[in-house]
């Protein structure tokens, strides 16, 4: 799982903090960060072409945010997240 935040701040100067976790169907082989505090993950494709993500967010904490990917999207079938999604009017 990786973890972490990204803060920002909007138009009226008011800072703004997004905590996110997201899990991946293949296990990556190699993670770090950039010197602008960026971070990365890579993934060997030889075997695996396609690597799936799952991404929850929170603007709370990163716990909630793990609590979010937990309860919203527990499996890794996409159509069936789509259908669930409580996003009326929104098309996906």
């Amino acid at each position: 799982m990786v973890t972490g935040l990204a803060s920002s701040i909007d138009f009226g100067h008011n800072p703004h903090t997004a905590y996110y976790a997201a899990v991946f169907d293949t296990p990556f082989r190699d993670s770090g960060t950039w010197d602008n505090g960026q971070g990365f993950v890579k993934f060997d494709t030889t075997t695996h072409r396609i690597v799936m993500m799952k991404i929850a967010i929170s603007y709370v904490s990163i716990a909630n945010a793990v609590n979010n990917l937990r309860a919203e999207i527990s499996d890794w079938d996409f159509d069936k997240a789509k259908t669930n999604a409580p996003l009326p009017g929104i098309p996906c």
